[in-house]
């Protein structure tokens, strides 16, 4: 029984990073807009939507390998 709790804040942790990602992304796509950058720090600038999306999927993945391996 307290292997399935575990299990299911584990899930419910992961679940909330990736709203609270998913709910930022506009706000840092506005600001990217906003920024009206150019050239090199333009082009970085640009990355950090990708860069927010690859970290939520690293987050479930660790978190899946974690569970998986049992050391959560």
């Amino acid at each position: 029984m307290a292997d399935s709790k575990n299990w299911i804040g584990g899930l419910i942790g992961v679940l909330v990073c990736v709203l609270i990602a998913l709910t930022l992304l506009p706000t840092f796509d506005t600001a990217i807009t906003d920024a009206n950058q150019s050239g090199a720090s333009g082009a970085l600038i640009a990355l950090i939507p990708l860069l927010v999306a690859v970290g939520v999927l690293v987050l479930m993945i660790s978190w899946a390998v974690g569970h998986a391996r049992g050391s959560f």
